[in-house]
């Protein structure tokens, strides 16, 4: 079975700085913090596990990560 591919696109805009919003956005550890029904998000390597309300878990694999775009 091959797994599901698929992305999330979000725009904001946010009356702060780019370089202190991307301090927390581009940071694949502090999903949470941001991202409404999100209870906790740890990463190992390019893997990231997400823990949404309810207790369920999905498993994203980190394929760009690039601070000079700002994009994750």
């Amino acid at each position: 079975m091959t797994p599901e591919r698929g992305s999330v696109r979000r725009h904001l805009w946010i009356d702060a700085p780019a370089e202190k919003v991307w301090a927390v956005a581009g940071d694949p550890d502090r999903l949470a913090e941001w991202f409404p029904g999100v209870e906790r998000a740890t990463v190992d390597g390019s893997t990231r596990t997400v823990t949404i309300a309810g207790g369920a878990s999905v498993t994203e694999e980190i394929v760009t990560l690039d601070p000079l775009q700002r994009r994750l």
